[in-house]
């Protein structure tokens, strides 16, 4: 939706198939004069079958850490999680 508000100051994209095309999100985030506007990724990610496995519990936390991150969002259909992070 973002894409066609051209007020919008933020860029908004989501990595499919587990792919970022540079291209792609760098075209979505150089406005016209050529100034940068705020990116919100999302990477789609299978963490588990019906639990996260305990191998990306240090890499999660670890995530959460970064500057940049802004959060998970996560669950199964009809009962979805929202996990944000705290500055």
């Amino acid at each position: 939706m973002s894409n066609f508000d051209h007020e919008q100051r933020l860029s908004v994209h989501v990595a499919l198939n587990n792919c970022l095309v540079i291209s792609d999100v760098m075209g979505e985030c150089l406005t016209s004069g050529r100034m940068w506007k705020p990116l919100l990724l999302f990477i789609p990610l299978r963490l588990g079958i019906h639990d996260i496995n305990v191998t990306y519990f240090e890499p999660l936390k670890k995530c959460f850490e970064l500057v940049q991150c802004a959060g998970v969002i996560g669950g199964r259909p009809d009962l979805g999680k929202l996990l944000f992070k705290r500055n």
